[in-house]
């Protein structure tokens, strides 16, 4: 039996008392709250500190009711604990066993919650985050739709479904390319905005363009037409994706943080298959006045929404900051959040005179590029652009009957579903695990098809026995890659990078990430014309084998942590080793 007599905080604040029964511990909170705290202290983080006490299920027997819930704490994330208010604490005695050999109690601490109370007040403080996330959304809703606009329109116009336009293979190959083109010129363009007129008017700018070109799009009969609305299109959406990211990570609370800048690529993906959806029943005519209802959408809903207060605080627009604040929190008091962020936006301006080579000059920015540019080369080499484009040859060469746009679209729900899962487990499991987990899979999925096509190319007989091989492993590549590597890559863009450059940082990394699109598809179409199709899936395997090395060694975990904590682990980690360009948070 351990002594737990009268054991004290540094504040004498008495938190657990001995048992006289061997058998049992009963664990009293007497004073678990300083006198200084009030009950609005909880808002600031109450959703981090949920998050970490549902990290730590209970493995004793207890005496509770049905309204509360008793977790194990360990006294360091007690000190995030310490400011919840009496109202939460409803039960100050309760009676629990432990197994002395699997716990030592004097190395953790008993909470109990009031479940009710706490749902109601995590639901209020996450109101605004997800209605800005979602009205927010609908901007990158639009680029997805332009990314897939191609792959029903495109065949069309060349089988003639669309008397009016004509275009020749080449000129449909430039319609096809235009996007990422443009999204390079786009990037550029908001990181000069983002810090010059605020995160939220450069996205709400992006609208009328938007909208405009796609009322283009509807009456356009000439292919400059069609390839300069696409273009404007894809200006947008590098605009945002530089944006975008940054105004979530900045809003968001580190409990949720990841859900909301994940979904910018969920919409990407729901926006692509839309496209293919209604490429099936509509012209494109129809289509496009339809999709140009969608701008108008994220205008008067996003237009609503508040600034980042890092943007404001920035600005030195404090009242402003904190009354942004408020509404993103659900109107608690976030004084204590405030201060924070004030302390954060001078520590990182400390040298007002930033230049566009401190993302690679200055040691932890220059840790968190190279954290990115490994994330950005895994997932752009695991192949999953050249699947997008190609959707249809591959199941086609695979042996598969279905039709290719329903495959296509197949294709694209199978990535929905996976997306959706992959918004949960990178709160809920963290960003790690969940990237190495999918990488891993992807390594063994395209070394698997690659064969299949190697087997195929040379006539081995037991290819026969395996028409079922390459559309099932062609399923669960699919799955794996939008769990971990389609959206983790966002996260870590709207996490890693101080707000001195980070619009720097995003408009960099958005055009790092168009180049290598355009290069991996591109990749994929020569080695497969002049070698055989398993070749680029051999390479991508073996490509993404090196980006899992990368990803042990170097990519840290960000999940429950704020964008300063972040921040101040990338400037330790980078004084404490100057030479190893890859050290763990």
């Amino acid at each position: 039996m351990h002594d737990f007599n009268s054991k004290k905080d540094d504040k004498n604040h008495t938190l657990f008392e001995k048992s006289n029964n061997d058998s049992s511990m009963e664990v009293i909170l007497k004073d678990l709250i300083p006198s200084t705290s009030t009950t609005n202290s909880l808002h600031s983080a109450l959703s981090t500190r949920l998050k970490l006490l549902a990290d730590h299920p209970v493995s004793s027997t207890l005496n509770c009711n049905s309204e509360e819930m008793l977790r194990i704490i360990s006294p360091k994330t007690l000190t995030k604990l310490l400011m919840l208010p009496r109202n939460i604490l409803p039960t100050p005695k309760i009676s629990i066993k432990l197994d002395k050999q699997k716990k030592k109690l004097d190395d953790f601490v008993i909470i109990i919650v009031n479940m009710k109370l706490a749902s109601k007040i995590y639901n209020e403080r996450y109101l605004y985050q997800y209605l800005s996330t979602v009205a927010g959304s609908f901007a990158v809703l639009s680029f997805g739709i332009n990314l897939g606009w191609t792959s029903p329109y495109l065949p069309q116009i060349h089988n003639g479904t669309h008397p009016g336009i004509s275009m020749t293979p080449d000129e449909g190959s430039w319609v096809a390319v235009m996007p990422p083109l443009a999204t390079p010129v786009g990037a550029l363009i908001g990181a000069l905005l983002v810090d010059r007129i605020g995160r939220k008017n450069t996205t709400l700018l992006m609208a009328p363009f938007t909208f405009a070109m796609f009322i283009l799009l509807a009456f356009a009969k000439s292919v400059y037409l069609i390839c300069f609305a696409r273009f404007v299109i894809g200006i947008g959406e590098g605009t945002l994706y530089t944006t975008l990211p940054m105004y979530l990570g900045e809003i968001s609370d580190p409990a949720i943080r990841g859900i909301l800048t994940a979904s910018i690529g969920f919409a990407v993906l729901l926006g692509t298959l839309l496209i293919n959806v209604f490429g099936f029943y509509f012209s494109i005519f129809v289509t496009s006045l339809a999709c140009s209802l969608i701008p108008v959408i994220h205008f008067f809903t996003f237009m609503f929404m508040p600034e980042s207060p890092y943007y404001l605080i920035k600005k030195k627009r404090l009242d402003d900051a904190r009354k942004a604040l408020e509404i993103l929190r659900g109107g608690h008091d976030v004084e204590s959040e405030m201060k924070s962020l004030c302390d954060a936006v001078s520590r990182q301006e400390a040298d007002e005179k930033t230049k566009i080579s401190d993302v690679f000059t200055v040691k932890s920015n220059r840790r968190a590029a190279f954290i990115f540019i490994i994330l950005c080369l895994t997932r752009k080499f695991s192949g999953n652009n050249p699947f997008l484009f190609y959707t249809a040859y591959i199941f086609q060469a695979a042996g598969g009957s279905l039709d290719p746009n329903l495959s296509v679209i197949i294709f694209l729900c199978i990535q929905i579903v996976a997306a959706t899962v992959a918004l949960d487990l990178l709160d809920r499991l963290g960003r790690r695990p969940v990237i190495i987990a999918a990488t891993v899979v992807c390594i063994l999925a395209l070394g698997i098809i690659g064969s299949y096509f190697y087997l195929k190319l040379n006539n081995y007989p037991i290819i026969e026995h395996l028409g079922w091989l390459p559309l099932t492993v062609l399923a669960l590549y699919i799955i794996f890659y939008n769990l971990g590597l389609e959206l983790s890559p966002i996260v870590y863009l709207g996490e890693l990078f101080p707000t001195n450059v980070k619009a720097t940082a995003l408009g960099f990394a958005e055009t790092f990430s168009a180049v290598f699109s355009i290069f991996t598809a591109k990749l994929f179409q020569i080695l497969t014309d002049n070698y055989g199709m398993y070749v680029p899936f051999w390479i991508f395997s073996a490509c993404c084998v090196i980006g899992l090395i990368f990803i042990l060694k170097c990519v840290p975990e960000t999940k429950n942590k704020t964008l300063e904590e972040i921040q101040m682990e990338l400037i330790k980690s980078s004084a404490n080793n100057d030479e190893e360009m890859c050290t763990k948070l």
